[in-house]
């Protein structure tokens, strides 16, 4: 993954890798009318 972001998105320590969502990632929803009222 290659981003210009200031937020943490992996992070290896102790051997373990941790991968976290990038910044501004929702969740979506079940049906276009959900998703339309998420974004």
């Amino acid at each position: 993954i290659i981003g210009a972001s200031p937020e943490l998105l992996v992070k290896i320590e102790d051997g373990t890798v941790e991968i976290r969502p990038i910044a501004g990632t929702r969740q979506r929803g079940q049906t276009d009318e959900e998703d339309g009222g998420v974004f």
